[in-house]
């Protein structure tokens, strides 16, 4: 499970494949590989079905729904995402993250400084 701040991931990971639609409040974007496990045969029919989701044992379950599938060609396409707000709640870590990602445009020196500059943090 990963949360993450949709209208961002569109700008750092323009990649992407989305079929459906990017989730809003309550839905889910489910990996490709991950869609296989519900729906071997057409991963596309979990889309708009409704999911249980909790945070582990002795927390509150909450119901969403799959808004789309994402395919990557990588690992992405092994996890379920939901808002990054959603999450925070769900796990009771209410403005933490655990990773973050950047999309940077650049070559040679000027990659080099952008490099160490994110290195001092």
């Amino acid at each position: 499970m990963g949360g993450t701040d949709f209208v961002e991931v569109q700008k750092v990971s323009p990649y992407w494949q989305i079929e459906g639609n990017y989730p809003g409040e309550r839905e889910v974007l489910i990996g490709a590989q991950l869609a296989k496990i519900f729906s071997p045969y057409e991963p596309s029919e979990i889309i708009e079905q409704k999911v249980t989701i909790s945070a582990g044992e002795n927390t509150a379950m909450k119901k969403y729904v799959v808004s789309s599938i994402v395919s990557t060609g990588g690992k992405e396409e092994e996890f379920a995402f939901i808002n990054l707000n959603e999450l925070q709640q769900i796990v009771s870590k209410p403005a933490q993250v655990s990773i973050a990602q950047f999309s940077v445009v650049a070559e040679g020196d000027s990659l080099h400084e952008i490099e160490k500059k994110f290195l001092r943090v």
